[in-house]
């Protein structure tokens, strides 16, 4: 009953509907004030979340996705961060299925991905956290374009001068690791993305190169031998090599168990 006023009013509402309601979109300041009544019901833990589902698909594309979209001014870069944060508070909630991300990805994440690029720090960082948990949901279900796609410009989060962003980009990269089969991250992309991350490992924040190693750790798993090559580089060109030896331990133990297996 309340998906039509959702979507007559906060995004692409049908023609029908907007003919025969008479009812013109609402103004900005009226959609986020909805937006914001939206995140509320989906991060009230007494609302049982699964009553959402059935909407989640509708939901989503008609609107959060035209609400993504970027537009200029100050009023459309605030719709655009309370819409992320409807979308994050309804992932975290588990208000959207495998069944329906899978169904949605090929429109959402291109948007996810332009707001990667947003002046706001705190928006960047949703939206990293809201494609951690898309990705988790993915598992081996990306193709190797959106492979190519995001890759250059979530590792360009870790750039970020706000270490919020940068650890919520790690968040999602390691995930990103697992949404997409092992051979669509092979050659350019495993060397380029190790090549940067071992990069932010030598960051003079302690807490982020333990992050990166952690990543690190994950990317061995796409391709060992690429990750070691891009490893011994490094180690020379670091101010320490404590966390390449680190990761280079880990590699060999990684490698030694194969045997035993």
């Amino acid at each position: 009953m309340v998906m039509p006023i959702f979507e007559l009013h906060l995004g692409n509402g049908t023609k029908a509907q907007s003919e025969q309601s008479n009812i013109k979109p609402a103004s900005i300041p009226v959609q986020l004030s909805i937006l914001s009544l939206l995140e509320t019901l989906f991060s009230d833990k007494a609302c049982p979340q699964h009553v959402f589902q059935p909407f989640t698909v509708d939901l989503i594309e008609n609107v959060f996705m035209p609400n993504l979209v970027w537009r200029v001014g100050g009023k459309a870069s605030s719709l655009r961060k309370v819409t992320v944060a409807s979308l994050y508070s309804l992932l975290r909630a588990g208000g959207a299925t495998s069944r329906a991300l899978c169904s949605v990805a090929p429109r959402l994440l291109p948007l996810l991905k332009s707001n990667l690029d947003d002046n706001d720090a705190s928006t960047i960082q949703i939206v990293c956290l809201s494609l951690a948990m898309i990705f988790d949901n993915l598992p081996g279900m990306l193709g190797v374009e959106p492979v190519n796609h995001l890759y250059p410009d979530l590792i360009k989060c870790l750039d970020d001068s706000n270490d919020n962003v940068r650890f919520a980009a790690i968040k999602a990269l390691k995930s990103f690791f697992i949404a997409a089969s092992p051979c669509h991250f092979k050659g350019t992309v495993i060397n380029y993305m190790s090549e940067q991350i071992l990069i932010h490992m030598d960051d003079p924040n302690e807490k982020l190169q333990y992050a990166c190693l952690d990543l690190l750790k994950a990317a061995l798993k796409i391709d060992h031998g690429a990750v070691v090559k891009q490893v011994e580089v490094a180690r020379v060109s670091h101010r320490s090599d404590f966390f390449c030896c680190e990761l280079l331990q880990h590699a060999s133990e990684v490698e030694r168990l194969k045997d035993f297996a």
